[in-house]
């Protein structure tokens, strides 16, 4: 199946709402952190003609990899001691070098690795956001009652020392992204619609300063503008790594090639569960929920 309109506004909008948070709240902080050895078996199996993936995992995700971000730190390679005490700089593409940003961790290829893997010492300098953003397609309640999230650190716990976090795990604080219904209404002749998208935003954050800090800026959104960047011009590959090596959110909704049409932000309405309830479903999390109504003009049936 071709990607449908749908599918470009949910990227669209996940996009927007990473760069809008990180940019109006300059919600990141830049780090400078050791990287471990986390046995991954999906990645040493794939691909083969490189021996497999080795993952170095850090104790933050998720990374920031939008360069329109003014302070944040985008990495470019990283420090690896192989064992004489010197740190060396590995560029990206050098070892086989990839970047998963969403999981906080780089991959190198097992072919350069293969007898002092394990030992290997590894140095990154990273910006990670405050805020991680995932789409999400589980319902709200299975969300707040059912999931346990790891609580991202932001200093070294005690009995993290050594460790990375595993990859795939959904870590906050967060805000996960479901588009609840959608629907078209005639809006004009010659076949134009208006649709209009209601997408809720479930934050989970660690105090009330945060939290009262992003449902701030989500309701300050109203009237704003999303461009449709298009589900085929996503940033990252298969790996989690950026396809060209950079990207930055603003020349690409300015300048980009593949620009099209606005996306209009109608409507932003916002709450937050009240502490006496907060405190039973998750004591060390704050809650808040965002809906956004978004509307395009466009020509479904052409």
């Amino acid at each position: 199946m071709k990607p449908q309109f749908q599918h470009e506004a949910n990227t669209s909008f996940a996009l927007w709402l990473d760069h809008y948070i990180g940019y109006k709240g300059e919600s990141f902080s830049n780090k400078s952190a050791e990287l471990y050895y986390t046995p991954d078996e999906r990645m040493e199996n794939y691909p083969e003609d490189y021996h497999g993936f080795l993952s170095y995992n850090s104790e933050y995700k998720q990374w920031v990899y939008d360069s329109s971000l003014n302070g944040a730190e985008i990495p470019s390679g990283v420090h690896i001691d192989t064992g004489d005490g010197r740190y060396n700089f590995c560029q990206r593409g050098e070892s086989g070098l990839t970047f998963d940003f969403d999981n906080g961790r780089v991959l190198l290829s097992g072919m350069y690795f293969e007898d002092n893997f394990e030992d290997l010492k590894i140095k990154a300098d990273f910006a990670v956001k405050d805020v991680n953003i995932y789409l999400s397609n589980e319902s709200e309640d299975n969300l707040i009652f059912e999931n346990k999230f790891n609580v991202n650190s932001r200093t070294i716990p005690d009995n993290a020392i050594g460790q990375g976090l595993p990859a795939y795990e959904q870590v906050t604080p967060a805000a996960f992204i479901s588009m609840e219904n959608s629907y078209n209404e005639p809006y004009a002749f010659g076949g134009e619609d208006l649709t209009e998208l209601n997408y809720r935003v479930v934050f989970f954050m660690e105090d009330l300063y945060q939290l009262d800090g992003v449902l701030s800026m989500c309701t300050d959104a109203k009237n704003l503008g999303i461009c449709n960047l298009g589900y085929d011009h996503h940033p990252f590959n298969e790996y989690g790594d950026l396809k060209s090596g950079s990207y930055n959110y603003a020349n690409a909704v300015n300048y980009g090639p593949h620009r099209k049409s606005i996306l209009y932000i109608e409507d932003v309405r916002a709450s937050k569960i009240t502490d006496r309830y907060n405190k039973s479903i998750n004591p060390q999390l704050y809650l808040g929920f965002v809906d956004f109504k978004v509307s395009q003009a466009r020509y479904p049936r052409v």
